[in-house]
């Protein structure tokens, strides 16, 4: 390791952003040094894992969970007591993590694959595509050592080769052809019980190895590639922890990590407290809930409400023409199939919806891609308008298919599996199963659920809201969603053959016409790894031209939810926005009367992993997990936000298990234009507590606002089609 000189930090909480970010990022070092030199734990970034194995979890596929945390330091304050009340904050977050348990190469193997022996697993994956398709997954990128060399040596895996060491051949110095199997005899006198060769890619070519005669070294992560549904359900499981222990796993972290006792602490002069730091909150008031024929009044934390069977959509979808339910390989019979139909269609119809049951058809497909592409292809052309689709599993490899199909041809899908396709056809809670459906199915056809208004109740508990009570929501406003999702980090072999990054980032953008739930949506592609988002002012300009189609106007004022930047960031949000409206406002001019378009922009950051955690203060350990955490609304706007920005910390969803995580939302641009208006902060907070009741598939709010929900999926979907397409 290289240690170089790269700067000297006067440590200061006075200042503006960046000066503050220079004492953030030296506290950073100093509360991480001793841990790192310690070799106590394994390091990731800022998460930190303990080497041993005390504690460790065991959960089968050779692997195990490791608890440890996550650190960040943070520069807070009240900002109504000024530069004086300024403070750094240590966060620590508890953090659980699956890791590939230290084992000999070939048990690891025969685990996954579920045979007894070593001559059982080379068979299998050596007749069997599918079987080594599977291990392959599990052991691209992983790093394993050599038993059979004096100096081991580290490899690693790019592949499994797909003949045996037997029958595998190359070429030696003097250009003889010998078998691998032949060549570990002759030259290290060892005969091989199991022919399976992994490969590593060298710049020089490839070279195989035996897997009997490799290890696998403990302290490696499993990524999310090579997380099985049966490994993320565990997982789940595992993570849900109630805040009660929670609080206390982190202050149990904190003690373990001696980070009050480092010695690089002590001589810096820094005290570290004894307490998790008390700040007062407040329950925000919830909105209203408009339906066609009925309103719900929500309790201030209540989070969630029944949707009542005899509620009306706001705007019922109606298909036109005939629909499909698609069976994938003959996962029910016709009898079922039409008896789920005629009850979807029935419950839908219940809720204001036309979707007749008569005009269904029903079919048997096989979930082969290419004739799944046929069949498609031909309902489109025969004039089917929207396919349901039912599958074993809950994520069939045929979903990418379908949806990458839907985008193609431009037809809505909508993904049953049989699990719920049971409950919607058994004898116990169906209708709430086929309610919950038809919430989907009435979005996917161009409806709107629900409409989010604010309360009456909100002006007497909150007198000074009269500013903006009447105008959280206009006509005239548009909302907008800014997600990029990025690729998966390099493999170890991609990084040591120094391969530039080749996936592309995707860019999910959403956005809302006449009424905040009145949602639409796209995504595009751009440069791998750009935090920035290229050709935003293009998709505005799409965005604007949609609104003025359907409201017959332009908006009067912005409002921009971004998420994916960290603090050090913000800038580029501003710039990428502004670098957009330069692009598109004027383009729009004609639409405005042939007056310049200059709205009002307001920019909120939506920081989702920014390890707060909020705890109340007296908790009875005897209840639910639910009851524990603080209620929906809870916003803190002092003493622990940042002192150079305009933010605040907000739990908007009602955790039913677990602790629920707090969103970090800061103004980072708000300017007035010639129409509409400023943000003051009282609105913003709840403007965004009450757009994540926008997410109309669930009776609750979001953790996040809805829009911005809807903008990470659409990056999602984009990245699954650009997969599907490759």
């Amino acid at each position: 390791m290289k240690v170089q000189f790269i700067d000297k930090v006067n440590i200061k909480l006075e200042g503006e952003s960046e000066e503050i970010r220079g004492t953030q990022q030296a506290l950073e070092v100093i509360t991480s040094s001793d841990i790192i030199r310690s070799e106590d734990y394994f390091v990731f970034a800022n998460k930190f894992f303990p080497r041993g194995r005390d504690g460790d979890q065991q959960i089968g596929e050779g692997k195990c969970v490791k608890t440890g945390f996550e650190k960040n330091v943070r520069i807070s304050a009240d900002p109504s007591a000024g530069v004086h009340d300024r403070m750094a904050m240590l966060q620590i977050d508890a953090k659980a993590s699956p890791f590939f348990q230290e084992a000999k190469l070939v048990d690891y193997c025969i685990e996954i694959v579920g045979v007894r022996s070593a001559k059982d697993l080379e068979w299998e994956v050596i007749n069997k595509p599918f079987c080594r398709d599977t291990l392959k997954r599990q052991l691209k990128d992983l790093v394993v050592t050599t038993t059979h060399l004096t100096n081991k040596n580290n490899v690693i895996i790019s592949g499994i080769h797909n003949e045996t060491a037997a029958k595998t051949m190359f070429k030696m110095r003097d250009g003889t052809e010998m078998s691998v199997a032949d060549y570990y005899q002759d030259k290290y006198k060892m005969r091989l019980n199991c022919g399976l060769l992994v490969v590593e890619k060298r710049p020089q070519g490839k070279t195989f190895h035996p897997i009997e005669l490799l290890d696998l070294p403990r302290g490696q992560r499993v990524s999310h590639a090579k997380t099985t549904p049966m490994l993320t359900e565990q997982m789940i499981k595992i993570c849900q922890m109630p805040p009660l222990k929670l609080k206390q796993e982190i202050l149990n972290q904190l003690e373990k990590a001696n980070i009050r006792q480092s010695a690089v602490i002590q001589s810096s002069g820094i005290e570290i407290g004894r307490r998790l730091m008390k700040v007062s909150g407040k329950v925000l008031e919830p909105p209203l809930i408009n339906y066609g024929n009925d309103t719900v009044q929500l309790k201030p934390g209540q989070g969630g409400w029944k949707f009542d069977m005899r509620s009306q959509f706001l705007k019922p979808a109606r298909i036109d023409g005939d629909w499909m339910f698609v069976v994938f390989e003959r996962c029910t019979n016709n009898q079922n199939a039409k008896y789920f139909v005629e009850q979807i269609s029935r419950v839908a119809n219940m809720h204001g919806m036309q979707l007749d049951d008569r005009r269904c058809r029903i079919d048997e497909w096989r979930a082969d891609p290419p004739v799944v592409i046929e069949n498609f292809a031909r309902a489109v052309n025969n004039g089917i308008k929207f396919i349901m689709f039912l599958t074993k599993q809950k994520m069939d490899d045929v979903h990418h298919t379908m949806k990458l199909q839907e985008a193609r041809q431009g037809v809505p899908t909508q993904h049953l599996s049989l699990q719920i396709f049971n409950k919607a056809t058994g004898d116990r809670g169906a209708m709430m199963v086929l309610g919950n459906l038809v919430l989907k199915t009435n979005l996917k056809l161009g409806g709107i659920n629900h409409e989010i208004v604010v309360s009456p109740t909100l002006l007497r508990s909150n007198p000074s809201a009269k500013d903006f009570v009447s105008n959280m929501f206009p006509k005239n406003r548009m909302f907008i969603g800014l997600d990029v999702s990025h690729a998966g980090p390099m493999s170890f072999a991609e990084r040591a053959l120094n391969m530039p990054a080749k996936d592309p980032s995707v860019v999910g953008m959403s956005f809302t016409l006449s009424t905040i739930t009145e949602v639409r949506g796209c995504y595009w592609m751009q440069e791998p790894r750009l935090q920035t988002i290229d050709r935003l002012g293009e998709y505005l300009l799409r965005a604007l031209e949609l609104y003025y189609a359907t409201a017959k106007r332009l908006p009067d004022d912005i409002v921009i939810f971004r998420s994916g930047l960290s603090e050090g960031e913000f800038r580029k949000a501003i710039g990428e926005v502004k670098k957009a409206a330069e692009h598109a406002f004027p383009l729009m001019q004609a639409k405005n009367n042939k007056k310049t378009y200059d709205p009002s922009m307001s920019v909120i950051v939506i920081q989702l992993g920014s390890n707060y955690r909020l705890f109340q203060e007296n908790v009875n350990p005897r209840d639910r997990a639910m009851d524990q955490n603080v209620p929906s609304g809870t916003t803190i706007d002092c003493k622990a936000v940042h002192p150079a920005y305009n933010e605040f910390v907000q739990v908007s969803q009602k955790a039913i298990q677990g602790t629920a995580r707090p969103v970090r939302a800061t103004l980072v641009l708000n300017e007035e234009g010639t129409t509409g208006r400023k943000l003051g902060m009282d609105e913003l907070e709840h403007l965004t507590y009450y757009a994540a009741y926008g997410h109309q598939i669930v009776a609750s709010p979001t953790g996040r606002p809805a829009i911005l929900y809807s903008a990470a999926e659409l990056a999602k979907r984009g990245r699954n089609n650009w997969k599907e397409m490759r």
